[in-house]
């Protein structure tokens, strides 16, 4: 059994009634990924560009994909 090389975890909200995961934070283990997660789901957040309150998220942890690396996820900002 071979395992996919993992490249870290995005912590990913979808709002109520939107498609689209959005992500919120980056972290290198899943260990990471799930305190950040569970520290969001209790204290809900806003969205970062306009500071409004987020309408019911749903919260998902996703791998980062090598073609994401190759783009330079790394070198932008974690938050």
């Amino acid at each position: 059994m071979s395992r996919k090389p993992c490249y870290g975890y995005k912590v990913c909200y979808r709002e109520q009634g939107r498609k689209r995961y959005v992500r919120y934070f980056l972290t290198y283990t899943h260990k990471q990924a799930m305190y950040a997660m569970n520290s969001y789901i209790r204290y809900p957040p806003k969205e970062r560009e306009t500071n409004r309150k987020l309408n019911n998220p749903s919260w998902k942890i996703i791998p980062v994909t090598r073609k994401e690396v190759d783009d330079g996820i790394w070198r932008e900002c974690p938050f």
